[in-house]
């Protein structure tokens, strides 16, 4: 994922970015200079903090890990071959989801104290693998997790958590995904009230960009306006406000009482967008970082405002 970008926020305003595998930072001085990372293959959510300190889920052909900055020294958590994993880091606790490849499991890695326990959350059937995973740790250190799993073209979205004590089984969310590697992950988010919130993209004909939420112990889907194959999700506290790229300016779809608005964020500079990482810092500021293709070349670009 050559165009792979990941955005945090500490509660003040500093931000932390992973653009490809180059960090940066950005403080009231402005953005540091890139860093490059010696680390393997990219989730869509392979950057998490713990406090002020980066961390980035590292994955080689043979172990996974995590790569702690300013060093960026690698903790080896798991070998052999496993699919790309996205991380959290909450309460200096690390949550990776990533599955093995030869059985397809879906794994649940947890790091607390030096100690790393694995987890099964889910085996799919048949010729079926898991092929992208969300994952979201609430106010009382409870996982939830949501997958696609498939068989490459087509799947099913679905969620667990083990909020009950051990995980749950699958609840399907969206049947018939259409799905492919040009596709982002889904996005998951949990409020501070506990309140789950799920962005995913749907490449089949009709499909397009969904929100969903749990209602009464069932997902309820809507359709959002086009919002590009790599959709990004951002809560306003409990309000969802879901991120894209249109041609040259970012498309934001803010949930309101009476349903989505939408407005566009133009750059200056023109050009064509393509991926996105968002994130709000603790003024409530939002931040958007994206990559802008221009005739002489591609820029990675920053905006900020009110939203």
């Amino acid at each position: 994922m050559s165009a792979q970008l990941a955005l945090e926020s500490e509660p003040g305003a500093t931000l932390h970015l992973l653009a490809s595998k180059s960090y940066l930072r950005r403080d009231p001085g402005g953005w540091s200079a890139p860093a490059a990372l010696t680390v393997g293959e990219l989730s869509d959510q392979p950057l998490a903090l713990d406090g002020s300190v980066p961390h980035v889920a590292d994955l080689t052909s043979s172990s996974l890990g995590v790569s702690v900055g300013s060093t960026w020294t690698k903790t080896s958590l798991a070998s052999g071959k496993l699919g790309a994993p996205t991380l959290v880091v909450a309460g200096g606790t690390w949550h990776l989801a990533t599955s093995e490849s030869s059985t397809h499991v879906l794994q649940h890695l947890v790091r607390q104290g030096g100690v790393t326990a694995t987890e099964t959350v889910f085996t799919p059937t048949g010729t079926l693998y898991v092929q992208r995973t969300a994952l979201a740790v609430d106010a009382q250190g409870k996982t939830h997790l949501a997958w696609i799993d498939g068989n490459g073209s087509t799947g099913t979205l679905r969620y667990a958590t083990n909020a009950g004590g051990s995980w749950s089984s699958a609840a399907t969310v969206k049947a018939s995904l259409g799905f492919n590697s040009g596709a982002g992950s889904p996005e998951l988010r949990v409020d501070a009230g506990g309140k789950l919130h799920l962005l995913y993209y749907d490449t089949s004909s009709g499909g397009g960009t969904s929100y969903a939420t749990l209602q009464g112990g069932s997902w309820v889907s809507e359709k959002l306006p086009t919002l590009g194959v790599y959709p990004r999700l951002v809560l306003d506290g409990a309000t969802p406000v879901a991120v894209g790229v249109e041609s040259s300016a970012v498309k934001l779809c803010r949930r309101g009482a009476s349903g989505w608005t939408t407005s566009l964020v133009p750059d200056i500079l023109g050009g064509y967008l393509y991926r996105i990482a968002a994130a709000r810092d603790g003024a409530g500021k939002l931040h958007l970082v994206y990559w802008l293709g221009k005739s002489g070349g591609t820029l990675l670009r920053h905006a900020y405002g009110a939203d």
